[in-house]
């Protein structure tokens, strides 16, 4: 070791300069810049999974959010049913409506109509042999306005029922007219999945 460092003192001052600087090259690129890559691949990864973390939980509270929004709506109008088969969605709904006007007292004056739904991402998501098909019952009651409104409430609030898209109240005609009194029309409407080509 000692004759290396004499050899190395005996040699001139450039190519002492020279030897250290290469050492020092190879210090850095065999040591310190391994070690720098190893640190930016770390950072990279951690930057990675930070991103992972932070997208799943925007996606959690955005699900969260989802969530009360469907519970609040549930909690204001019911549990609301797929697209049934036409012959028991039909049979069952007319139950149903039925039911609610009996039970607050009211006598109903009712045609039933089918039209087909628009398109819309329900109606791809049936597949193309099939349609969703809408059974609009159309009520018509004569009814104090609280009345009407604790009926329309119930309607909405039948799993059956999709949707009461149209309520029309007027008063009645001066020889039908008995105290507070209204007639309203209520169109009620459920969803059925038909087979394209199915008579209606």
């Amino acid at each position: 070791m000692s004759r290396l460092i004499e050899r190395y003192q005996s040699m001139p001052r450039s190519l002492r300069w020279l030897l250290a600087a290469a050492a020092a090259f190879a210090v850095y690129f065999g040591v310190v810049e391994p070690i720098i890559d190893y640190i930016s691949r770390v950072n990279i990864e951690a930057d990675k999974m930070a991103s992972v973390l932070e997208r799943s939980d925007a996606e959690r509270r955005a699900r969260a959010g989802a969530e009360q929004v469907i519970a609040s709506g549930v909690a204001r109008f019911g549990q609301v049913e797929f697209p049934g088969e036409p012959e028991v969605r039909s049979v069952e709904f007319n139950k149903q409506i039925s039911e609610v006007v009996a039970r607050h007292g009211l006598k109903e004056d009712s045609t039933t109509r089918t039209a087909t739904l628009g398109a819309g991402p329900l109606a791809g998501a049936v597949g193309s042999d099939k349609r969703i098909e809408r059974i609009v019952k159309e009520l018509q009651v004569t009814a104090t306005p609280e009345q009407v409104i604790r009926l329309i409430a119930d309607l909405e609030r039948l799993p059956s029922v999709a949707s009461v898209p149209r309520v029309m109240i007027r008063k009645p005609s001066e020889n039908e007219r008995e105290g507070r009194m209204v007639k309203a029309d209520i169109s009620v409407e459920t969803w059925v999945v038909a087979r394209k080509g199915r008579s209606r």
